[in-house]
């Protein structure tokens, strides 16, 4: 069975585009802005189940391609994992997940790297329609794989 994205929280300095070449489902989703920075909310990108694609080394649409500030990340699913060039996580069949990207994170090389965190999709509780998502809500559900993008310079 399929898993899906259900949605994307933008916690860093960049627009992130996404855009699945399998589906055709694509947007653009605004950096964060100082206003929400206090009280805690994070852009989001409205809730859609968006199914990842197996990755197909043959083929060139079998991937979603996000893109935050200079780095460009090619997300698939194989072996029951998440794929970008190296393996995340395990999946479970029919699982929906949120993929939250936090920028200006400290690195072990002492350098401010990109950070992808992917949450397991816990109903309509992390469901939004308003553009926004509150922090504390990720911070109660459970993680499915956290890393920092080390190479990619944010």
């Amino acid at each position: 069975m399929p898993v899906g994205i259900m949605q994307i929280p933008n916690n860093t300095k960049s627009t992130i585009h996404y855009h699945n070449l399998e589906s055709g489902y694509q947007f653009a989703l605004a950096a964060k802005t100082q206003k929400y920075e206090k009280d805690g909310w994070i852009p989001s990108s409205k809730t859609k189940d968006d199914m990842l694609p197996w990755y197909d080394a043959s083929r060139s649409d079998k991937h979603i391609e996000i893109n935050v500030g200079h780095a460009q990340l090619k997300l698939s699913e194989s072996d029951a994992q998440f794929y970008y060039s190296m393996y995340l996580g395990r999946l479970t069949n029919g699982g929906k997940y949120v993929v939250r990207f936090d920028g200006g994170v400290e690195a072990p090389v002492g350098k401010q790297d990109l950070a992808l965190t992917i949450y397991n999709y816990e109903g309509d509780k992390l469901s939004t329609g308003s553009g926004y998502i509150l922090a504390t809500l990720l911070h109660h559900t459970s993680a499915n794989v956290a890393n920092i993008l080390a190479d990619i310079l944010f």
